[in-house]
């Protein structure tokens, strides 16, 4: 039987380090997550700013709607994008548009981005675990001028106004946003 101690003080220390290494290294990684996630949100947050403003100008009734929703996803899209998120997330992310024409509420109008990140990013800490994220931007969609003459129309004249008569057509102001 061994009755001296020799070595006893490598062997907490060895232990103690592997502990508080692995503490460390997983506070480290969801500081990191945590960065990923405020840049994501950003990001979403800027797009969805983007997506709420972006009109066209187009004056033009038929069709118009659609087409400004459109090119306002894009552009939503396109400011989305120059953040590079894909450079810090390490899995897979969807960046989407609730548009007013879907069956959504009105008050989930926007954007969000799914996306997934790594627990861990050594195997036998963490394993293969992933972390599902979400980002919302949910601040709706400004009514587009064509819109809004369509709306001013009918509130006027009771029809649309393609059936009005250029001459009256001139007295609707669309610029206060009074829809």
């Amino acid at each position: 039987m061994i009755t001296n101690n020799k070595g006893q003080s490598s062997i907490e220390f060895i232990l103690m380090f592997t502990v508080t290494f692995t503490l460390v290294f997983l506070w480290i990684v969801q500081a990191y997550n945590l960065g990923v996630g405020y840049l994501a949100h950003y990001a979403n947050f800027m797009a969805s700013r983007t997506y709420l403003t972006h009109d066209t100008g187009s004056m033009n009734t038929r069709g118009a709607v659609s087409a400004i929703l459109t090119d306002s996803q894009n552009e939503a899209r396109r400011v989305y994008e120059k953040y590079h998120l894909e450079l810090f997330v390490k899995g897979s992310s969807q960046f989407s548009v609730n548009a007013p024409l879907t069956d959504v509420l009105t008050e989930y109008v926007g954007t969000f981005v799914d996306f997934d990140q790594p627990f861990s990013f050594i195997k036998f800490i963490g394993g293969n675990t992933r972390i599902n994220l979400r980002t919302e931007s949910f601040l709706g969609k400004e009514s587009p001028r064509a819109e809004c003459k369509q709306q001013i129309c009918q509130a006027m004249f009771g029809q649309d106004c393609d059936g009005i008569n250029a001459s009256l057509q001139s007295h609707i102001t669309a610029f206060d946003d009074g829809c």
